[in-house]
């Protein structure tokens, strides 16, 4: 049995213990396949967004997505990384009021403020080692070292260039991936990629960042004065191309 339909017969069996859930969705492709999952299964669904930089005009278009589709305002947070790069300094000056949280805490928050009792992520194995063994550590049932969230539907879904589970699943559902919208195919975070492509591509929202992180404003001279930093050139801000390729097995699922 495919880890897709695997999925399946968990989602329908976790209503019968949890009748609300919430998703972190960081609007990516993995997160919002489980947020569909989801509102396909339980009852009542909330979607939690975590920002570096709340006021973003393509966070609020992110959202309106969201809402138009599914039906729900997604619940906006600042982003653990966030609290704790304005209190260290990274990219603004330090601020050693801003208090810490974890992601945990800010789940563990989301569920007692949002009345649920399970947290889902969009997080698969494949995407890199430590997720991988985190996730395999929770469903052992051990809490040290665990990926934090209760349930990751996508956990062992497959996605290369050769193989995909989530490319089928969102065409035949229509849902259409924030990259093809608004041409980021990376979520926004505090680094250098996240800062040119906000430069180039929406001025007001690079505006907006450099209010949370002025000196965010020195990626954009490095590469002004310098050459370097630029997406073309930098190995590590590039963006693979994405080709979609027939998975072997192809799933639509009806409301």
């Amino acid at each position: 049995m495919s880890a897709v339909f695997e999925t399946l017969d968990e989602l329908r069996q976790l209503p019968g213990l949890h009748q609300a859930v919430v998703v972190a969705c960081s609007f990516g492709k993995d997160s919002l396949i489980a947020l569909d999952l989801c509102c396909k299964f339980f009852q009542r669904v909330e979607c939690l967004h975590m920002t570096y930089v709340p006021g973003l005009e393509l966070t609020a278009k992110r959202c309106g997505y969201v809402r138009q589709r599914w039906g729900m305002t997604p619940h906006v947070v600042e982003h653990w990384g966030a609290l704790e790069h304005r209190r260290k300094g990274y990219r603004c000056f330090p601020d050693d009021t801003v208090k810490r949280k974890t992601i945990k805490d800010i789940y563990d928050e989301a569920k007692v403020e949002l009345n649920c009792s399970l947290i889902v992520t969009g997080t698969r194995a494949a995407e890199d080692i430590g997720r991988r063994a985190g996730i395999l550590r929770g469903m052992r049932g051990e809490t040290a070292g665990a990926w934090p969230g209760d349930y990751h539907p996508l956990a062992f879904w497959r996605h290369s260039k050769t193989q995909s589970d989530l490319l089928p699943y969102l065409r035949n559902n229509n849902i259409e991936p924030f990259e093809a919208i608004d041409g980021c195919k990376h979520g926004l975070s505090n680094d250098a990629k996240t800062i040119l492509w906000l430069h180039d591509n929406h001025k007001k929202d690079y505006a907006r960042w450099l209010e949370v992180f002025p000196l965010a404003s020195a990626v954009v001279a490095r590469r002004e004065y310098f050459g370097i930093g630029r997406l073309e050139d930098a190995k590590e801000c590039a963006s693979p191309t994405e080709t979609p390729s027939p998975a072997t097995e192809t799933v639509e699922i009806g409301t």
